[in-house]
């Protein structure tokens, strides 16, 4: 019997080594596998990075004792603020601690790591970086944030908001007590806006003696929408690297998590092409490195970068650069689906559509090209392929086909009748033929011709993932005008009425974006009667957007509630439209467009911010929104120039909580 109780515990003991042995094998590879992780592209790209504060905190800070009381703008952003008793101080004794029973995602990592690298920034609470653990909840310990994030089906579903959010993966759960402050979320992007909530809230709170004390509170918060863009000109204007990715942080910063790049336009192309070089030699350009890295900043920075390649107008830069390049290359040919086209082909040479009425022609390079024409429709879809595949590869979903203005606006002598804008659709009779002859459509017209194409560039899209989207001014729905119908899947970016109502648009199945440009456009130019956001668009200044602008409304003119499905809203955008590159540089842009864009995102994150149903229930008027945005200092590590680079604090490695025996159970 003693025998057998012997061998019973030397069994045990040699199972108890086992389990050590493989215990330390796994938390070794933990410590290793952070240390791999925390030199990722992401981590390697925020470097290190010591603030001098004093110089970003001159303008002073949001006094949170004036009206309304003692809440914060970073509260009234939320759509439900509960105050409770007590509060609770972040001190460098505190810690990210990331709730999981097992080894963080990469993707995880990356956003506490950013946030962490931003509050340091900051110097909140002090200059450098606090630790990064993780493990069960109940290892936590006083004084740390807890990120939350609920994996499991059953947890999702338990997840449930008293406030309407438009996406619930972006939305999360705030609270602050007096040993710790936990950030709950079914989704990563809610995290990450939890956690900016957090930051800002601790920016307006910090005392001047560098404390910061929170008061213990109690939020539930989601966007109202679901995508808020900004759209960025980089094809008239060239925008270095360094701006777009400090553009990037700063949208990022103000709960922006889209970008549109518009890399082609009629006065210029500035992203390199890999088949077709030539197009940007001789002008300033991004080249593919260059928005590999910008790719990986939005990533970072919860952004996803939606490619912009107008067609098929706005492409006068395109069209003489092509004409240009094969008068010099005579021999210049390329390869779609398998078929070579070259200077035997039919219509090499050109790529510009051209007018026709009654039997005369009249060519133009500022319509764009002919989509009747095989050539220029093959040059244009190897032209697109080619940015498709590379921006796939940079995590891009959504794809700017643009599809507006495509016949310019020319006023042209033909046969006798004059054109201008309201009659150019008349001009292109080549077009009415082709919808007849080529597609089939009886009493078919140019509009038909212009809808098939549109489709088939979208339905190839589609086939490398993306969803398309297209401005809506030359969409018409008018009997007899346009016979074909626009790919459901396609989306609607509505920037001007054009005599079909955004609704409407939404009844066809279209997914809808409020872009209309008396509210979201800035646009440098000066075409000699003074700055053009002086006179045509001087509706869209910071007070005027924040005090009168609903995004969810599809009107030039306020309080007109011309609203569309729930289902079918998708967002709103701010655009910057570079009609005159010269006019403005880089940093007179940054300046001008800040407090716009502060302005037109919280409208679209809470648009009841200024009314008593903000997340304080009581409404904060623009002035102490101007302060507060001019407090926050454009992003965390901003140095004050938007064209330098920028370098963050170190992300600490990432930690395991607990005593090695509770590391064990846990484990097991």
């Amino acid at each position: 019997m003693i025998k057998i109780i012997k061998n019973k515990i030397l069994c045990v003991f040699l199972i108890a080594i086992m389990l050590l042995t493989i215990s330390a094998s796994v938390f070794a590879a933990d410590e290793i596998f952070a240390l791999q992780d925390a030199s990722s592209a992401e981590a390697i790209a925020l470097d290190l990075y010591k603030k001098d504060k004093a110089d970003r905190d001159s303008s002073g800070i949001f006094d949170p004792e004036l009206e309304p009381g003692a809440k914060t703008v970073a509260e009234a952003y939320t759509g439900k603020y509960v105050a409770k008793e007590g509060c609770f101080e972040l001190t460098d004794k505190s810690r990210f601690y990331i709730v999981t029973d097992k080894l963080p995602t990469e993707e995880m990592l990356n956003t506490v790591r950013l946030m962490n690298a931003q509050f340091a920034s900051e110097e909140i609470p002090g200059g450098t970086v606090l630790p990064i653990v993780y493990g069960k909840e109940k290892f936590a310990e006083k004084g740390d944030i807890l990120i939350i994030l609920l994996n499991s089906n059953e947890d999702k579903k338990g997840f449930s908001l008293d406030v309407d959010t438009s996406d619930i993966k972006q939305s999360y759960i705030l609270k602050v007590e007096e040993d710790r402050i936990s950030i709950t979320s079914p989704g990563k992007d809610g995290i990450y806006y939890g956690m900016i909530t957090l930051l800002q809230m601790a920016k307006e709170k910090e005392n001047a003696d560098g404390k910061t004390t929170l008061d213990c509170c109690y939020i539930e918060d989601g966007p109202d929408s679901p995508e808020r863009t900004v759209f960025l000109d980089c094809g008239r204007k060239y925008f270095t690297r360094e701006w777009i990715e400090n553009f990037i942080r700063r949208s990022s910063f103000q709960r922006y998590n889209s970008i549109v790049l518009h890399f082609s336009e009629a006065e210029g192309f500035r992203l390199d092409s890999e088949i077709f070089p030539w197009i940007t030699e001789g002008i300033d350009s991004l080249s593919r490195e260059d928005m590999i890295e910008i790719a990986k900043v939005a990533r970072t920075y919860n952004m996803e970068i939606i490619p912009s390649l107008d067609i098929p107008g706005h492409n006068r830069y395109l069209i003489e650069k092509y004409e240009e390049y094969v008068k010099k290359n005579p021999d210049f040919s390329f390869t779609y689906n398998g078929k070579i086209y070259d200077r035997d082909t039919k219509g090499f040479g050109s790529i510009a559509n051209h007018y026709s009425y009654r039997g005369k022609t009249k060519k133009t390079n500022g319509i764009g090209i002919d989509v009747t024409d095989e050539y220029d429709v093959a040059f244009m879809d190897a032209l697109i392929d080619d940015y498709a595949e590379f921006f796939r590869r940079l995590g891009s979903t959504r794809f700017d086909i643009g599809g507006d203005e495509i016949l310019g606006w020319n006023e042209f002598e033909l046969a006798g009748k004059h054109f201008n804008y309201s009659n150019r659709w008349e001009a292109i009779e080549h077009w009415d033929k082709y919808a007849v002859q080529e597609l089939g459509i009886e009493k078919g017209t140019a509009r038909d011709t212009f809808i098939n194409y549109l489709n088939g560039v979208s339905e190839r899209l589609e086939g490398y993932g993306y969803k398309c989207r297209v401005f809506n001014d030359e969409i018409k729905y008018y009997a007899g005008s346009q016979r074909s119908r626009l790919r459901e899947s396609i989306d609607i970016v509505y920037w001007a009425g054009g005599g079909v109502s955004a609704e409407i648009h939404a009844n066809k199945g279209h997914t809808v974006y409020h872009d209309i440009s008396k509210w979201c456009y800035y646009v440098v130019a000066d075409w000699g009667d003074g700055d053009i956001m002086t006179n045509k668009y001087k509706t869209v200044n910071s007070a005027n957007i924040y005090n009168k602008w609903d995004p969810g409304s599809f009107s030039s003119k306020p309080n007109s509630n011309k609203t569309v499905r729930e289902d079918k809203f998708g967002g709103a955008y701010f655009s910057i439209w570079c009609d005159q590159p010269d006019y403005k540089n880089e940093k007179t842009i940054w300046k001008e467009t800040e407090l716009r864009t502060w302005a037109n995102s919280a409208k679209m994150w809470n648009p009841e911010i200024n009314t008593k149903e903000s997340g304080i229930g009581a409404p904060v008027t623009y002035n102490y929104f101007k302060k507060f945005a001019e407090s926050m200092g454009s992003f965390p590590g901003y140095k004050g120039d938007p064209t330098e680079e920028i370098n963050m604090p170190e992300p600490p490695i990432l930690k395991i909580e607990g005593s090695f025996w509770q590391k064990l159970i846990s484990f097991f």
